[in-house]
This record gives C-alpha cells, structure tokens and sequence, in this order.
C-alpha cells in the first residue's frame, strides 16, 4: 500500500486508487474503531438523556443564567429570551428526548449523520451559552466522526439501509 517514491528522501506515497478509496483510513479493521467510537458516544449521549428523563429535568433556571451571562453572545442572549425562553415547556422535553434519540440512533449507527449533527449543535449551544465542562471536547468528537463518515456508518444499520433502497431502486 505504501510505495516509496525517492529513496534518497524516503518519501512515502499511497498510489492514486488507494488514495480515492482512504483505504487507510476507511477498511474493514478501521471501520471497527470508528465503530466503537460512535457507539461510544452514543453511550454517553443515552447515559445523559434518560438521567434528564428519570430524574426530571428544568431549563429555566440555566436559560435565566444564560441571559445574566457575560460571556455569551447579545445575538444568543437575545435568541434565548425572545424563542427559547417563552417555550421552555417544550424545551424541557425536547432536550432530554433529543438527547435519548442522538444516542440511540449513533448506538445503532441509523441516520448517524443526522445525529452527529444534531450533537454537534446541542454542544455549541452550550458553548454560546457561556459553559465550558466537556463540551469542546463533545464537539470535537462529533466533528471527528462527521469527517470519518464513511467508516462511522460502515457498522450500523446505515449500510443496512442503503444497500436495500440502492438494490431496490436498481431493480425498478
């Protein structure tokens, strides 16, 4: 796989199919690691979302925080108090729930993409709203997996999914 290509220099080239392919990135041993990288996140997604259902859980007082915050941003202290404040009910539901179903779908690796997306946007808002914690960390592993796409979706009912609408669209 690798080749060299000046002997003098030592440089290490991939030929140009492997490179389109990311074969060392992206094959049947990596896709395992970024497998249990997904699954691993989804875990603790999960973990967060059902202690917020089981043990109840109240924005208002963060959201309130947020708005005496100094750190985060008047367009975000604005949006908090104008949109997210007045429906905090909704809220309250909402982020437990999407933080269950983040987990879930990248625990199964279905509709990863989406998942990751919507991790990655749960994350910064606590990054707006002024809160530090692990949440850089958050986004930066969501991040990593949205670069790695391809082999975090290759073990997980994604792959399962598209093979058959692809085969059935084939077919018609």
């Amino acid at each position: 796989s690798f080749r060299p290509v000046d002997k003098t220099n030592n440089i290490l080239i991939l030929n140009r199919k492997e490179v389109g392919k990311m074969s060392y990135l992206f094959n049947k041993y990596t896709n395992v690691i970024w497998a249990i990288a997904r699954v691993w996140f989804g875990i603790d997604w999960m973990t967060h979302g059902i202690e917020k259902i089981t043990k109840g859980f109240d924005s208002t007082g963060f959201l309130n925080g947020v708005l005496a915050n100094e750190v985060s941003p008047e367009w975000y202290k604005a949006f908090i108090e104008n949109v997210i404040l007045p429906m905090s009910g909704f809220i309250n539901f909402l982020i437990p729930v999407g933080e269950l179903l983040v987990g879930l779908a990248l625990i199964l690796g279905f509709l990863t993409i989406p998942a990751l997306v919507g991790s990655l946007l749960m994350n910064l808002n606590f990054l707006w709203a002024g809160v530090i914690s692990s949440n850089p960390s958050y986004v930066a592993i969501a991040i990593i997996l949205l670069l790695g796409w391809r082999g975090t979706q290759y073990y997980g009912l994604d792959t399962l999914v598209w093979k058959k609408v692809f085969k059935k669209k084939q077919m018609d």
